[in-house]
Parts: C-alpha cells; structure tokens; sequence
C-alpha cells in the first residue's frame, strides 16, 4: 500500500513536470532587453506620436486653407455681383444758396452739400 502511494505521486509529479516542461518550450521564447532597445522603443512610440500629430496638423491645416478658399471666393463673388449691379452715376458737390427775411431784411447764406447724381454724364457748353 505504501508503494503504490509513493508511485501514485511520483507519478503525479513526473505528469506535472512533462506538462510544464511542454508549457515553456511551447511559448514564445523572452528576448533580452537592453537598454539601447528600450530606448529604441521609446523612440517608436515618439515617432508615431509625431506622425500622428503632424497628420492632424496637416489636416487641420487644409480645412482652414479649405475655408479660407471659400470665404475668398463668397467675397469676390459678392463684389463682382456688386459690381454689376451698382447704380450708374456719380458724386457731385453743390452749392446752395439760402435766402432769408427777418425783420424786414434779407438775409442771404450759401452751404455745401454732397448729392448723387444717377444716370448723369456731365455736358460741356461750347
């Protein structure tokens, strides 16, 4: 009785020995990490934060770009649409004679004033 017991663990121990024997080779095999490696990690990770940031960068850049464009074009379509439809004429400064009586006197101003004149070309006497 006692034999079988110590057969029975040895056993038990030579199936738990195989199956972690088999378990390890199994497994990837751990690579040695250096300190060179760590950094050369590091500096992966760095980079593809700088990638991603400049590919944010670019694309914020080319919305704004896009809006800008936009905007210009809205601009110089409402200013040629302006131009098109801006009323023909002109500016002219006048001068205005006032009359007054007060008190049995007269009593006589002149003032400037800034008219526009539509549709009008100026004609020349001969």
């Amino acid at each position: 009785m006692q034999m079988k017991r110590i057969l029975g663990i040895l056993l038990a121990l030579c199936f738990l020995m195989s199956v972690t024997a088999a378990s390890v080779s199994a497994g990837a095999a751990d690579q040695k990490v250096d300190d060179h490696q760590k950094i050369n990690d590091h500096q992966k990770v760095d980079d593809k934060k700088k990638e991603d940031d400049k590919a944010r960068k670019d694309r914020d850049d080319k919305a704004r770009k896009d809006r800008d464009d936009k905007a210009r074009k809205d601009r110089d379509d409402k200013k040629r649409h302006d131009d098109r439809f801006k009323p023909k004429g002109h500016w002219e400064i006048i001068k205005v004679k006032h009359v007054a009586w007060k008190h049995g006197h007269k009593f006589v101003w002149f003032t400037v004033k800034k008219v526009w004149v539509s549709n009008h070309y100026p004609v020349f006497h001969r």
